[in-house]
């Protein structure tokens, strides 16, 4: 059996997506703790960890809310992607005929194959958003570093996130498989300056519509005063 914060965390975060918590809403801590029947100590743990992770921010003597999306975040998440993720593919552009990148390119292709599957069977975004970011995390996870792995991990909830809304823009996803195919084809060509680029264009336009998108949605996030529950 899990130990008792682990069960907290998953619970959260199963709360968490299926969209239970509202924001702009404080939550209380000794409440969910009587809620779950377990004590603070695993419950703060399991908060904590949601914190780190972006998921909800921590007010002394007021409890926990979602964390609501700025600007910096959106900055900072898209600088590390565009350091790990341009590293990454240029490292396997450089070793193109290592097993290693033979192996990387064809788990690539397979999550385009999945992507064209989600889009022909009428698939929803998160679905499609979901395989994108294996994609990702695949050129991340490709470079077999446990610090990078875990800096990246960091900023699965974000990345997420920001991609379900921007993947609903109109032809977004058709592009979306363009621009991975790109990146594909620059590794397998071995052309180190062409696979950075291509990864740095994908995100470069990833990080304007984050920027477009947030801008709407804190135009439809009038009210600045969590509530407490």
């Amino acid at each position: 059996m899990l130990p008792l914060n682990e069960q907290a965390y998953n619970k959260l975060l199963s709360m968490i997506d299926s969209d239970y918590f509202q924001y702009n809403v404080y939550y209380s801590e000794t409440r969910l703790s009587k809620e779950f029947n377990i004590s603070r100590t695993p419950l703060r743990d399991a908060l904590n960890k949601l914190a780190q992770e972006g998921y909800i921010d921590i007010v002394p003597s007021k409890g926990f809310c979602l964390h609501t999306l700025t600007p910096e975040d959106l900055l900072e998440m898209i600088q590390v992607r565009i350091a790990l993720e341009c590293f990454a593919a240029m490292e396997a552009a450089y070793q193109k005929d290592s097993r290693n990148t033979r192996e990387l390119v064809r788990d690539l292709e397979d999550t385009i194959d999945t992507m064209k599957a989600v889009m022909k069977r009428n698939g929803t975004t998160e679905e499609f958003a979901n395989v994108d970011f294996c994609f990702h995390r695949l050129l991340v996870d490709s470079l077999h570093n446990n610090q990078f792995h875990d800096l990246y991990r960091r900023y699965l909830n974000r990345i997420i996130r920001t991609a379900e809304i921007t993947l609903e823009q109109e032809g977004r996803k058709e592009e979306v498989l363009k621009e991975h195919q790109s990146i594909i084809d620059a590794i397998k060509a071995g052309d180190q300056p062409a696979s950075h680029k291509a990864v740095l264009k994908h995100l470069m336009i990833t990080r304007q519509l984050n920027q477009d998108a947030l801008a709407n949605l804190q135009e439809q996030r009038t009210d600045s005063s969590p509530l407490s529950l």
